[in-house]
């Protein structure tokens, strides 16, 4: 394995146990820019990736002022979650965006987090041409 995998793999494990990207996310964006997609992916992962369509909707589940994250996943379900978690704030949201995979940095298959088997959408820039959100009670 090339150094350039290595680090790509270091970051990609640092990734799936971490949260709260987005308070320290120009950290990651600039971690991230420089890691070749492909190493940061697994292959399963990256075979899944391929079977996305060119279109595709996913979701940011966010509470308080987190909505400009990263992260970004498939199931809608998993996106209200995150939206209702923190029960001590009154209310979430759950954004829904259409997207082009040319935007993905990279597919996580965060299958090992749960039994919901979140589906994880990174996307280091914001560049979508349709946004919608709608409100999630808390």
């Amino acid at each position: 394995m090339t150094p350039e995998q290595q680090h790509a793999r270091k970051l990609r494990r640092l990734w799936i146990r971490s949260e709260n990207f987005w308070t320290i996310q120009p950290r990651w964006v600039d971690a991230l820019a420089g890691v070749d997609p492909l190493h940061f992916m697994t292959a399963k992962e990256r075979r899944r990736f391929s079977r996305l369509p060119d279109v595709f909707t996913v979701y940011r589940g966010y509470q308080a002022d987190a909505k400009h994250g990263l992260s970004f996943t498939l199931k809608r379900d998993v996106a209200e979650f995150y939206a209702a978690r923190r029960e001590h704030l009154p209310e979430g949201t759950v954004w829904e965006r259409t997207i082009r995979k040319a935007e993905v940095f990279a597919y996580v298959d965060n299958e090992q987090g749960g039994s919901w088997g979140d589906h994880e959408i990174i996307i280091l820039g914001s560049k979508s041409d349709k946004k919608l959100a709608h409100t999630v009670q808390g």
